[in-house]
């Protein structure tokens, strides 16, 4: 009896030291909501200066991803496909969605805290720039 109380008293206790890892992440999740950050209002307001900022950055991005689309397209109707220049244009358009996707995320690296971050972390796939 007293090694199943010791046992009980050493789970508990490893539980009061867990980290967010083990955070419950919602089914019903709005996508890219910071809702689950618990963030202050400063906070807040900093993460959305950060988007507007970049807003005119996505914007001329899409803008230029259609142009290389229209580049991929030309280059699968010639005669000849030319296998470097394709990869080429794919790898600028991949380039340049890392760019802003990194820039985006180091900005609101720097603003959470680091429960925060790990809490974030988990719906990393859902900021990504494609």
């Amino acid at each position: 009896m007293k090694i199943l109380v010791l046992f009980c008293t050493l789970i508990l206790s490893f539980s009061l030291f867990a980290d967010d890892d083990n955070y419950k992440y919602e089914d019903n999740h709005i996508h890219k909501s910071l809702e689950h950050l618990n963030l202050n209002t400063q906070q807040l307001e900093k993460i959305k200066k950060i988007l507007t900022a970049n807003k005119k950055d996505f914007e001329t991005f899409y803008e230029n991803k259609e142009e290389y689309e229209k580049k991929l397209k030309s280059i699968m109707r010639n005669e000849t496909f030319d296998k470097k220049l394709y990869i080429k244009t794919k790898q600028e358009i991949s380039k340049k969605a890392i760019e802003l996707e990194a820039l985006t995320l180091k900005k609101i690296h720097e603003v959470l805290n680091n429960k925060q971050r790990k809490r974030f972390s988990h719906y990393l796939k859902e900021w990504r720039f494609e």
